[in-house]
């Protein structure tokens, strides 16, 4: 089989169109509070991980339950990605920066100023579960199971059945 100049020609080409559209996705970076939100987020794992077992969100309890969770804070037009991971009694396991590596169970979306919030409060549990509570932090399933859960979360809080 033999490749002619101009077919060989065409891949590179098409090489160098590929990699020049996928650059701009990869020059991409953190915004510059992501560091300190992160330290901060980390900071706070062992206050949360004394009260955990204290959060209840009713039908939404095995959300947080033996998960693998990617958290989405934005910040106006800035986003920022961090994952943890949490045991069967809603415990922190790990934590990391960016998307969760193993693909997340459960996406959890929130606001820069809602994160700040729990992550500085001296129950960080029930700061969490006020979030939920106010629509400020919201649940995006990942798995048919935390989907359906997900979804009664949602409804619940645009019913206000937490308040």
């Amino acid at each position: 089989m033999t490749i002619t100049t101009k077919s060989a020609v065409a891949v590179l080409l098409s090489v160098a169109l590929v990699t020049s559209l996928a650059a701009p996705a990869a020059a991409q970076s953190d915004p510059a509070w992501a560091d300190s939100m992160y330290d901060d987020f980390s900071e706070m794992v062992p206050k949360y991980n004394e009260n955990a077992g204290s959060l209840d969100l009713g039908i939404g309890n095995s959300l947080l339950e033996n998960q693998r969770v990617t958290v989405r804070v934005k910040d106006g037009s800035e986003t920022a990605y961090y994952w943890f991971e949490t045991d069967a009694n809603k415990r922190i396991t790990a934590t990391g920066e960016g998307k969760h590596p193993d693909g997340a169970t459960l996406v959890v979306k929130t606001s820069r100023r809602a994160l700040t919030d729990v992550a500085s409060a001296d129950n960080p549990v029930a700061a969490f579960r006020d979030g939920v509570r106010s629509n400020d932090i919201k649940f995006s399933g990942q798995t048919p199971q935390t989907f359906v859960v997900g979804v009664g979360v949602s409804i619940g809080q645009t019913l206000g059945l937490f308040g």
